[in-house]
């Protein structure tokens, strides 16, 4: 009985990660869709979401975060001087 809880906690604990690194994945290409329109705005907050979900499901020592992390910094710095070339 021990052993089948066991499995079916393991079990719950994979699906969990695999829909949390889906859901990383989608925010990902989500914000790589809108930086290429060149919504940097909503770029920079999707992968922020994507940066959250990532600390969340791999922590922040993970390359997954990491990637996401760059992307957010990209992204916030070609915001940064689209709003400076507007002024």
């Amino acid at each position: 009985m021990r052993t089948t809880a066991q499995i079916l906690l393991l079990s719950v604990l994979v699906l969990s990660c695999t829909a949390q690194q889906k859901s990383w994945q989608e925010l990902d290409a989500q914000s790589m869709i809108l930086h290429q329109q060149g919504r940097y705005s909503e770029a920079a907050k999707v992968t922020e979401e994507a940066l959250t979900v990532a600390e969340n499901t791999f922590g922040p020592n993970l390359p997954r975060w990491r990637l996401s992390a760059r992307i957010w910094q990209s992204f916030t710095c070609k915001l940064a001087k689209k709003k400076k070339l507007k002024n």
